[in-house]
């Protein structure tokens, strides 16, 4: 039988709700702590509590092992469930803020709203868009070949 990836041991580390839980040597010499960061930065509990407590402090000069197990005493404070560390979701109305999710990682939800409320209501809505590097999906861009007989 296949050993199960160090992430997904992580991850079922990080949410079996047990705060008494170690982790294990091996999985923390190949977590990072900016692993970390990017797997619950959609989560806005967390990420107060992070820029509460770690605003001046280098978060990657800290163990591993100590810097999981605080973020897993905020997870099991706050409820968190695995569920809830889905990957970066697409909007299905709108193809442009699907890429500006994708390009601007770091900004949430209602703060692409409200750039794109910004961009559609500019008067150079094409200058915008190239200058985040968002190449707008044309619906003549499509051309089908032509079969020859």
């Amino acid at each position: 039988m296949k050993n199960p990836s160090v992430y997904k041991e992580f991850g079922d580390w990080m949410f079996n709700c047990n705060i008494n839980s170690v982790l294990r040597e091996d999985i923390s010499h190949k977590i990072t702590n900016l692993y970390i960061l990017k797997l619950l930065m959609g989560l806005d509990d967390i990420t107060v509590a992070i820029n509460d407590v770690f605003n001046t402090y280098d978060i990657s000069t800290l163990d591993v092992t100590q810097f999981a197990t605080y973020i897993k005493k905020i997870i099991i404070r706050n409820n968190i469930s695995k569920k809830s560390i889905s990957h970066l979701k697409y909007l299905k109305k709108d193809v442009i803020a699907t890429k500006c999710i994708h390009k601007l990682v770091h900004i949430k939800n209602h703060e692409v709203s409200e750039l794109m409320n910004y961009i559609n209501n500019h008067n150079d809505k094409i200058f915008m868009l190239d200058y985040l590097d968002i190449t707008p999906l044309n619906k003549n861009s499509k051309k089908r070949r032509k079969s020859k007989k």
